[in-house]
């Protein structure tokens, strides 16, 4: 154990002269908080569990249907403050072609083309604060499911 002081006020008032950690040695080492952990750029700080959950696509998240209230053609945001995962499934109705895009913050990421017998899916990560859209080419396409794992 790494002694902080000789009284609870000299530990309180933070006089110790212990020297930072390393990977080889010992000392003291300051927490990162979560925003740390998901800049990844700090190589100073510790990750704490919660800071590795925060930046772990699945960990502490689950696939929820969100079909009822998500419709084509509309940029919805990510406002979960992590990574989430979006996965459409579409259909035609009718004896046509299908036809389904899915754009993360403005890029086309998956672009798929079948006959009306088909479904298509199409699947992405959409980033902390990213926006994405599923688009369809004609009229007739619907989205049998949409789940999001957040």
């Amino acid at each position: 154990p790494l002694d902080l002081g000789t009284t609870a006020s000299t530990a309180a008032a933070g006089n110790h002269t212990h020297a930072a950690a390393t990977a080889s040695a010992l000392g003291l080492v300051e927490l990162a908080t979560n925003a740390e952990t998901q800049n990844g750029t700090d190589a100073e700080r510790a990750v704490t569990p919660a800071g590795l959950a925060a930046v772990t696509l699945g960990l502490r998240q689950s696939w929820i249907d969100v079909k009822a209230s998500r419709t084509w053609n509309t940029v919805y945001t990510n406002t979960t403050g992590r990574a989430i995962a979006v996965q459409v499934c579409a259909q035609d109705t009718v004896a046509g072609n299908l036809s389904i895009e899915l754009f993360v913050n403005g890029l086309l990421l998956s672009r798929s083309y079948a006959s009306a017998s088909f479904l298509l899916p199409a699947f992405a990560i959409v980033p902390a604060n990213g926006t994405y859209e599923v688009r369809r080419v004609d009229n007739d396409d619907t989205i049998v499911s949409w789940v999001e794992l957040r």
